[in-house]
C-alpha cells in the first residue's frame, strides 16, 4: 500500500508544480448566504493587516473601511449596509463577485483580490442555491461548494457540504476488472477533507462504487483508477459526465471508458433486467461501450407482438417504471442504428 501512497502523492507534487500555488492575498471570500428576503450576507477571512475592502460585483461596487486602524477579526461578515453604497446587489441567479483589499499599512503589505462566481455562467460551479444553504469557499484550493449548515462567522467546516453519487464502471478492462480491490479518485477530491489520498474511492469486484463528493456541479471525462496491486496510477478517459449535486443528495453517475468504445454487435452485448420478475420497477443493464449512446433504444413488445414502451438509455443502466404495465411476459429488444442487436425477457408480476 505505501507504493500506492507514494505514487498518489508524487502525482500531486507533479500536479503543483504545474500548477504552483501563490501566496494568497490578504482576505479572501469564505462563505456567501442569502436570507429569505433576499439580503446577501458575504464573509470575508483575513489573514494581514487590511483598512479597506472593495467590493465589486455585477451591479456596481461599493467599499468598507475599517472604524480603526485595521481590520481587527479574522472574520468580518458584511452587508449592503456596511458599505458605502447601501443599494450594492448581488444576484442569487448569477454573479460575479470580486473583493480587493488595501493592505495597511499600504507600503509593508501587498493589496489582493479574490472572486466569486455563481449562476450559470462560464467557470462557476455553482447553478443555484437552494433556501437555507449557503456558498463556502475553501481558501487553499479556491474551491467553492453549497453548505446546507452555514458558519457565517467562523472557520468553514465540512458539516452540510457533501453529496453522495454511486453507479457502475463500464469497459474498465482486464487491467482493472480482474482485481478485488480498485479505487478511483478526481481532482476535486483533494480538496476534501476526508482521508482519500490514503484509498481514494474503493470500486468493489462487480465495478460498482459510491463515494461522498462536494455538493456542487461536476463535469468529469477522467478518472484516476488504481489498484494494491499495481504500482502506478492512470489517468483513463470516460465519456463525459455533467451533473450537479446539492447537499445530502444521493445521485447515480454511471462511469463508461472512452478508450474502449465500438458499435455494439451480438457479440460483445449483454443485455438484461433486474428485478425479473419485476413489480412496478425494474433496471435494464446495458453491459457495453456506446459511441453513440442517442443512437441505442430499447422497444419493450407483448407477447402478440404489439410496440408498448420505446426507452432511450443515456447510459449503461436504465431505471423504468414498469407499474402502468399489465402483469404478463414482455419481449424487450436492444436497438443499435435501427438493428436490434439483443434482447431479454421481462416478468411482470403484481
Amino acid at each position: 500500500m505505501k507504493r500506492f501512497i507514494v505514487s498518489l502523492l508524487c502525482l500531486a507534487a507533479l500536479q503543483a508544480f504545474a500548477n504552483p500555488l501563490v501566496a494568497p492575498p490578504n482576505a479572501v471570500i469564505s462563505e456567501l448566504y442569502f436570507d429569505a428576503g433576499g439580503k446577501w450576507f458575504l464573509e470575508v477571512e483575513f489573514f494581514g493587516p487590511v483598512d479597506t475592502v472593495w467590493i465589486k460585483t455585477n451591479s456596481g461596487e461599493a467599499y468598507y473601511l475599517s472604524s480603526s486602524a485595521y481590520i481587527q477579526n479574522r472574520f468580518v461578515v458584511l452587508t449592503c449596509d456596511s458599505l458605502n453604497n447601501p443599494s450594492l446587489a448581488i444576484t442569487k441567479k448569477n454573479d460575479c463577485i470580486k473583493v480587493i483589499t488595501k493592505s495597511y499599512p499600504i507600503d509593508t503589505y501587498y493589496s489582493g483580490m479574490d472572486s466569486m462566481l455563481i449562476g450559470v455562467q462560464s467557470g462557476s460551479v455553482i447553478d443555484s442555491i437552494p433556501p437555507g444553504c449557503s456558498i463556502n469557499k475553501n481558501w487553499w484550493t479556491k474551491t467553492l461548494c453549497l453548505d446546507c449548515s452555514p458558519t457565517l462567522g467562523k472557520s468553514n467546516d465540512e458539516d452540510g457540504t457533501t453529496a453522495t453519487i454511486y453507479g457502475h464502471f463500464y469497459q474498465l478492462g482486464p487491467d482493472f476488472e480482474s482485481y478485488d480491490e480498485k479505487y478511483f479518485y478526481f481532482s476535486d477530491q483533494v480538496t476534501m477533507s476526508i482521508d482519500l489520498w490514503a484509498v481514494g474511492f474503493p470500486i468493489n469486484k462487480n465495478c460498482n462504487y459510491a463515494a461522498k463528493v462536494r455538493a456542487k456541479r461536476y463535469s468529469i471525462n477522467n478518472l484516476v483508477i488504481y489498484t494494491n496491486s499495481i504500482n502506478a496510477v492512470h489517468w483513463m478517459d470516460f465519456i463525459k459526465n455533467d451533473f450537479a449535486v446539492y447537499p445530502g443528495d444521493s445521485v447515480r453517475v454511471d462511469f463508461t471508458m472512452a478508450t474502449s468504445l465500438k458499435v455494439p454487435t451480438r457479440q460483445n452485448t449483454l443485455f438484461s433486467n433486474y428485478p425479473n420478475p419485476a413489480n412496478d420497477k425494474t433496471s435494464f443493464v446495458l453491459d457495453m461501450p456506446l459511441t453513440k449512446p442517442n443512437g441505442v433504444i430499447i422497444k419493450i413488445y407483448s407477447l402478440d407482438g404489439k410496440l408498448v414502451q420505446t426507452l432511450q438509455p443515456k447510459s449503461g443502466i436504465y431505471d423504468f417504471d414498469c407499474s402502468g404495465m399489465n402483469p404478463g411476459t414482455y419481449i424487450c429488444k436492444m436497438e443499435h442504428s435501427g438493428v436490434t442487436v439483443a434482447s431479454t425477457k421481462l416478468l411482470i408480476v403484481r
